[in-house]
């Protein structure tokens, strides 16, 4: 069985689907709202964070019991009262049963198990209660289960005791099922009784009668359960690891909540007992090593984390595999001088003590140190064989589990930021997927030149041969940045480019489903500025050019981060990077040298949404050129004072007090000097 939230807080299950299933499952909620990624250089929290090891990956350190058993797992497609069902029936058909019968029969059982008779106050229906042709044993059981069903029992004991009683060769099908009911049916009541029983149902299950429902498994765990509800720790634990073995999914959640109850409520004599096991001892490490906030369910207690440390002292465990899991297990307790003292007898090489000294390196300011740390680490991780690949963070609002190889990777970054090496931390950024933060690095701290640059030289060595030589310029390839750069980058750099009035640069980093609009505005840019054309055609192109500005400006030249926050695509504004890394410990603060270049790229584009403005100065210029009292030209006034009309009045006004002065004879003239403003009906 699985010591889940389910089994620990009762909840009203018709008493058929006891029959039919061996648990109950519960499907979890999901919240919905928009999810932003997380981001890393800007966060000593994250940097520092503890990472935590899959309860799982724990258990597969821990030898495998001997079985005979087989666990029987539903599909992912099967509920656990289909499951049972479909084990039944395919008793039935392997014990020759007419198709007809077993059809019948399924019809029944299935009417059964939505039948909450207790609850109802109503009996079971007579035409539900048995099934014409069925072999003794199958019927007998049928017997039981409606008296279970109709909360007797008593008389359900003993139907399945009767069929118990058969001779060997009358009951090959339904022993198992019977003995094991027999033991879920004492289990509270008389626990003495009901363990007999579940041994009874393995001794069955191993001397040759039909375990087709892997009864022989479970038993296994509520055996283990009745050891646990009398605090015999150890026993539980045997008998859920032997369970784990058998195959059964439910086990792995039985040991964790064991090794919390031990964690939370065990005495030191207890803890010792765990602690001389070499087996066992595993079982309360993987716990304080997987727990993490969001496991509410799962209280280990204040003081966990010493306790077990102190009882391992105690058993002189100096284990140099297990010393620097313990020293994780120290770290995520905040007991950094014990962290310390067990990487002290972790190996050398070890990975996870390498983060772990990285780690504490960080927060004595040691950057140099924990850079050579973490270096190595990322080496490693990106070899076939990831050593860290059980391990995860939970360092964002959502407190969903980030990969270790992604979490090193940006606290590598984070670190060759603080040290200048900006674009090696950008490929670290890029190759971990921290877009939002290497957005910032892109944006904010390489210049545009340098920026190019990385992308172009990049780009150009991954289409190298191998046997052709780099250019001299070209940066040196790195395992740990994707090759080629993402098509985002090369837009963002596009975007940079044009605003930096590069347009002929930027068009060959443009996505191919943005060139026809780069294309159409670059040209009317073109001829717009061109003074060789008459002012009617300049005009015309510079309108169409505002016009193209104002409606593809975030595709054109939007900032990825702010003010226009194209990353989100303008829906929402996010903080300063920047300010936010001035927060940060001194040694990982900005240097002098970021702040200038954070500050000073693309200084001057004001407000969010920059390219509207700049869309209404293209549109006033094209004015400039358009005669006055010309319902034509008092059109382009209300529609580019328009684009700015809502969001900013002030910057609109100029249009208004145009329209009123140059074209007030036309209609639209005259209705803006009544209203005072734009026409109501006006885009």
């Amino acid at each position: 069985m699985s010591l889940s939230k389910t089994d620990r807080t009762p909840r009203r299950i018709p008493r058929t689907r006891v029959v039919l299933a061996l648990l109950a499952l519960a499907a979890p909620a999901l919240a919905c709202g928009p999810f932003f990624p997380a981001t890393i250089i800007n966060r000593a929290d994250a940097l520092l964070a503890a990472p935590f090891i899959r309860f799982t990956a724990s258990l597969a350190r821990i030898s495998a019991p001997p079985t005979a058993h087989r666990a029987v797992n539903p599909t992912a497609e099967q509920s656990l009262p289909d499951h049972t069902l479909a084990a039944e029936l395919t008793d039935l058909a392997s014990a020759g049963v007419a198709p007809a019968i077993i059809a019948q029969h399924r019809s029944r059982r299935l009417a059964l198990a939505d039948l909450d008779a207790p609850a109802s106050g109503r009996p079971i229906p007579a035409e539900l209660a048995h099934t014409d042709g069925l072999p003794p044993e199958f019927a007998l059981y049928h017997a039981g289960a409606v008296a279970f069903a109709q909360n007797a029992p008593d008389l359900a004991a003993e139907f399945w005791q009767r069929l118990l009683a058969f001779p060997p060769a009358e009951r090959p099908y339904k022993s198992t099922w019977a003995a094991y009911m027999l033991g879920r049916l004492h289990q509270t009541t008389a626990p003495a009784t009901a363990l007999a029983y579940f041994r009874q149902t393995r001794a069955l299950a191993r001397a040759g009668f039909s375990d087709t429902l892997g009864l022989a498994a479970a038993s296994l765990g509520w055996e283990a359960k009745l050891a646990f509800d009398a605090d015999d720790f150890p026993r539980a634990a045997e008998l859920y690891l032997e369970q784990l073995a058998t195959g059964d999914r439910t086990a792995a959640n039985s040991l964790r909540f064991l090794a919390a109850r031990l964690l939370a409520r065990g005495s030191p004599a207890q803890l010792d007992a765990f602690a001389t096991d070499a087996r066992l001892r595993e079982l309360p490490t993987a716990a304080l090593l997987a727990w993490r906030e969001d496991d509410s369910d799962l209280p280990l207690g204040e003081g966990a984390t010493a306790r077990w440390l102190a009882a391992l002292e105690r058993a002189s465990v100096t284990v140099a595999p297990s010393a620097a899991r313990l020293a994780l297990a120290a770290y995520r307790a905040a007991q950094f001088p014990a962290c310390a003292r067990w990487l002290r007898l972790a190996a050398p090489d070890d990975d996870l003590a390498l983060w772990l000294r990285a780690k504490l390196a960080l927060r004595a300011g040691e950057v140099p140190q924990a850079t050579a740390c973490l270096s190595r680490l990322v080496r490693r991780s990106a070899q076939a064989a990831d050593p860290l690949a059980d391990l995860g963070v939970s360092d964002n609002p959502y407190n969903t589990p980030i990969p270790a190889a992604t979490h090193l990777r940006g606290e590598l970054a984070a670190l060759k930021l603080a040290s200048r090496d900006y674009a090696e931390a950008l490929a670290l950024l890029l190759a971990a997927g921290y877009w939002e933060d290497a957005a910032y690095v892109a944006e904010r701290v390489l210049t545009v030149d340098e920026l190019k640059h990385f992308v172009v030289s990049r780009a150009l060595t991954a289409t190298l041969t191998p046997s052709a030589p780099a250019p001299a310029d070209a940066a040196t390839r790195s395992d740990d940045s994707p090759w080629p750069p993402p098509a985002d980058l090369r837009h963002l750099l596009a975007r940079r480019l044009v605003r930096h009035h590069r347009l002929t640069e930027a068009r060959a980093f443009f996505p191919a489903t943005q060139l026809p609009v780069f294309d159409r505005y670059a040209t009317l840019l073109r001829v717009g500025r061109d003074s060789t054309h008459p002012a009617v055609t300049r005009a015309a192109a510079l309108f169409a050019a505002a016009r193209a500005l104002r409606t593809a400006g975030m595709e054109l030249r939007g900032t990825e981060l702010g003010p226009d926050f194209s990353i989100w695509a303008g829906a929402y504004t996010g903080g300063s990077l920047l300010a936010e890394r001035a927060d940060l410990p001194a040694a990982l603060r900005p240097s002098r040298d970021e702040f200038w270049r954070a500050s000073a790229q693309d200084a001057g584009l004001g407000q969010r949404f920059h390219y509207r403005y700049l869309a209404a100065d293209l549109a006033w210029e094209a004015l400039a050129l358009m005669p006055d009292e010309s319902d034509a030209t008092a059109r382009a006034l209300v529609e580019a004072g328009g684009w700015l009309k809502n969001r900013d009045p002030r910057a609109a006004n100029r249009f208004y007090r145009a329209l009123v002065q140059r074209c007030g004879s036309t209609a639209l003239g005259r209705a803006a000097a009544t209203t005072r403003w734009f026409p109501a009906d006006s885009p």
